[in-house]
C-alpha cells in the first residue's frame, strides 16, 4: 500500500556499517529524527523522552510497536528472558518491536539499539541481558552507538562525583542507562554495574506490576501510531474496508472509530 501511495525508499536504511564511525552514526540518527543535541533538556523525565523518541521515529518513517502480550491476549505474556525486542529492516517499512513487559529503564535503550540496526541494515532479535548485547560485532556496535546517543562520552568522562539519581536527572535518562555509561567509561566496574542493575530493575519490576494504563493509549502503542494512521487513511480513501480494518487490529467498530479520531490529523 505504501508503494502504491508513492512511498520512496528511506535514505537512512543501510547507510552505514559496523565499520563506520560511531559518532557519525549518532549524528545522523539525530538528524534523521530531527533532534537537537540538547533535545532531552526540555523534557520532564526520561519516560517523556521515550515517548518523544517514538513519535520522532514514526515521523521519520519507522513503524514502532510496543506490546507485552501475543496479539491482544493478556493471558499470553511475552517473556523478556526470550527477547526484549526485534527489528525488521526494510527500505519502505522498517519495523521496530519492543517488549512492553521489559523494565522501563531498558526500553529506551532497546529503541535506539534497534534504530541503529536499521541504519546499518541488519534485522535482528535480541534479549540485551543486563543492558549488554550478545558477543558479536553487530550487536556490540549497536550497543555502543545507543549508549553514545543517550549519554555522550564527552559529557560523562569528566564526571567526578557519582550519583546515579542526579546524573539521570541531568541527562534525562534512566539511572540504569547512567550506570551503563559509567561502566563504558571505566567509572565503575562490571561487578558494581551488575549489582546496581539487579537492585534497580527489581524495584522497577514491582512498580510495573502495580501500574495500569489508558486503554486507547495502550492500543496505540500496541500497534504503533504510524500503522494505525495508515489503516485509518486506507479506510477513509476506500483502499481498506472497515471489515478488514477491524480484523487487522482486532477491535470492535466503536473502538476503531475512536482510535481513528485519536491518530488521524484533525
Amino acid at each position: 500500500m505504501l508503494i502504491e501511495w508513492g512511498q520512496e525508499p528511506l535514505p537512512f536504511i543501510k547507510k552505514y556499517s559496523v565499520n563506520s564511525n560511531i559518532k557519525d552514526v549518532v549524528t545522523q540518527i539525530k538528524e534523521t529524527l530531527k533532534l537537537k543535541n540538547n533535545w532531552a533538556e526540555s523534557l520532564n523525565s526520561w519516560s517523556n523522552a521515550f515517548s518523544y523518541l517514538i513519535d520522532r521515529a514514526e515521523q521519520a518513517g519507522i513503524f514502532v510497536v510496543i506490546n507485552g502480550v501475543v496479539g491482544n491476549n493478556p493471558h499470553r505474556e511475552l517473556n523478556i528472558n526470550e527477547f526484549r525486542g526485534f527489528v525488521l529492516c526494510d527500505e519502505i517499512a522498517p519495523f521496530v518491536f519492543i517488549n512492553n513487559k521489559d523494565f522501563i529503564s531498558a526500553k529506551i535503550f532497546t529503541l535506539i539499539h534497534e534504530i541503529v540496526h536499521l541504519f546499518i541494515g541488519k534485522s535482528a532479535s535480541f534479549d540485551l541481558r543486563g543492558l549488554q548485547s550478545a558477543d558479536n560485532e553487530t550487536e556490540k556496535f549497536c550497543d555502543l552507538c545507543s549508549a553514545e546517543f543517550l549519554v555522550p562520552s564527552s559529557k560523562i568522562e569528566n564526571i567526578k562525583e557519582i550519583n546515579f539519581e542526579d546524573l539521570a536527572r541531568r541527562f534525562k535518562v534512566s539511572q540504569i542507562v547512567i550506570a551503563r555509561r559509567l561502566l563504558d567509561t571505566g567509572k565503575i566496574n562490571r561487578e558494581d554495574f551488575l549489582q546496581f542493575y539487579n537492585e534497580y530493575t527489581h524495584k522497577e519490576y514491582k512498580s510495573i506490576k502495580s501500574q495500569g494504563g489508558d486503554f486507547y493509549n495502550t492500543i496505540i502503542r500496541r500497534y504503533g501510531k504510524r500503522f494505525l494512521e495508515i489503516i485509518g487513511v486506507g479506510v477513509e480513501s476506500g483502499s481498506i474496508s472497515y471489515r478488514d480494518a477491524y480484523r487487522l487490529i482486532g477491535v470492535k467498530p466503536s473502538t476503531f472509530d475512536r482510535l481513528k479520531q485519536e491518530v488521524l490529523p484533525h
